[in-house]
């Protein structure tokens, strides 16, 4: 915590952070627990220069520590939920973004997928069905279960795996 709250005296050099693990850990942390980090909503801007969104993916380690009130917390989750929703982009990076989503635990996750779900295109949806299961609300089984039904065979398979993420989960917290 303390090395990162060094490094936060000034804005920090993107290749000395992203080279070195143990720097950008540190560094993730000390943002994730400070509101104001202007430089961060300025790496969040030019990402879209990055092809292979090394920097968006960086922030994104950091986001399952941020609170809700930092200001670049839902720019970051609004930017990785149009990389997931984005055809044009590869398929590895979609889901480096759709992992980094779901390690968030943002309360609004279940919406966000509900709305992926529903989408027309069906790697999209394939995204959202994981999602439903992913944030282990048992809920969401009807849902799932109607998905069962898709045209896709990516998204019924994935309706599949998130119906038995939610039944195992179910089952370890009755025997826990």
């Amino acid at each position: 915590y303390f090395a990162g709250s060094y490094l936060l005296t000034a804005q920090p050099e993107y290749e000395v952070v992203s080279s070195t693990p143990i720097l950008s850990a540190a560094l993730g942390f000390a943002v994730s627990t400070q509101r104001d980090s202007s430089w961060v909503t300025a790496l969040l801007a030019d990402t879209a220069k990055d092809l292979l969104l090394r920097k968006t993916l960086l922030l994104a380690k950091w986001l399952k520590f941020t609170t809700k009130e930092n200001n670049w917390r839902n720019d970051l989750l609004k930017l990785l939920i149009t990389y997931v929703q984005d055809e044009t982009l590869a398929l590895p990076l979609r889901f480096r973004c759709f992992s980094a989503i779901c390690s968030c635990n943002d309360p609004g996750l279940n919406w966000i997928f509900k709305k992926l779900a529903d989408s027309k295109q069906y790697l999209t949806r394939h995204f959202g069905v994981l999602g439903l299961g992913a944030v282990y609300d048992k809920n969401n089984l009807s849902l799932l279960q109607t998905t069962l039904n898709d045209p896709s065979d990516l998204v019924r398979y994935a309706a599949v795996i998130s119906i038995g993420m939610l039944l195992v989960y179910e089952s370890l917290v009755l025997i826990i």
